[in-house]
């Protein structure tokens, strides 16, 4: 995803993560606490949905970390992984 200056985002991700699974505190939630349902639109150029996707109990496992030096004005680019059970796939 790309992220905003303010690190809203990263940071609502990061406490997700934490809530799942706090290693600093050796604690953590059941997964009926943290996984959710996601639908992933794919869509052609025009925009049309030619296609969409149910992604069942997903919940983030890891996020990268982000070096910031200053020096240019880029956008923010950040790399997740993401943890499921099963796909469901409706062509439309």
């Amino acid at each position: 995803f790309v992220e905003t200056r303010d690190s809203t985002t990263r940071q609502q991700i990061r406490d997700w993560i934490k809530f799942a699974r706090n290693n600093s505190k050796n604690a953590g939630h059941y997964k009926s606490d943290y996984a959710v349902n996601a639908i992933l639109y794919l869509y052609d150029d025009i925009p049309n949905i030619t296609n969409e996707i149910k992604i069942v109990n997903v919940f983030p496992t890891g996020l990268e970390d982000v070096a910031m030096d200053g020096s240019n004005s880029n956008l923010i680019s950040v790399s997740m992984t993401l943890a499921f059970d099963w796909t469901e796939e409706s062509k439309n």
